[in-house]
């Protein structure tokens, strides 16, 4: 018997493991005010197949987030505060909003000084990745600041 189903998640949809420890484990997607749990078959020797479907069900979940984000569907924000809060998201954002090949320079200026902003921001929130977080905070500077000798040296006249 075939199923098919689509659900458009509420305000307040969560996903996560519900038993963990359990012996009645289960995938459930509390989608506001729906839920749909997906829980492992009865046989064990059928697990292979359940574990290669959730990796899948999890790749796949992580790619959509990806293609939201780079379309600018959606922020990875927390409400109040427009900024990512995650090393992974300050990589998305930053990626989104990246200059086309061939951008003036002032362009690219304006893009390295606030990607800096932006990581030194995440620093403050993702603790686990602060020390990776700085590197960039400091990576995004010497590119602005490269950038920024080059317009100065663009302006400059010649001798």
């Amino acid at each position: 018997m075939a199923f098919n189903a689509m659900w458009k998640p509420g305000r307040q949809a969560v996903a996560g493991m519900q038993g963990n420890g359990s012996a009645n484990p289960a995938l459930v997607i509390y989608l506001d005010p729906d839920s749909l749990a997906i829980l492992p078959p009865s046989d064990p020797t059928e697990w292979p197949e359940f574990i290669r479907l959730l990796r899948q069900i999890r790749d796949s979940a992580d790619e959509l987030a990806v293609f939201s984000a780079s379309t600018r569907r959606c922020a990875m924000t927390t409400p109040g505060r427009n900024e990512p809060q995650t090393l992974k998201d300050a990589h998305l954002v930053a990626s989104t909003r990246r200059p086309k090949p061939g951008s003036n320079r002032s362009t690219w200026l304006k893009f390295h000084k606030e990607n800096a902003r932006i990581y030194q921001a995440v620093s403050d929130v993702d603790r686990a990745h602060h020390h990776e977080l700085k590197y960039w905070v400091d990576y995004e500077k010497r590119k602005a600041e490269e950038v920024a000798s080059h317009i100065q040296k663009e302006k400059s006249p010649t001798s």
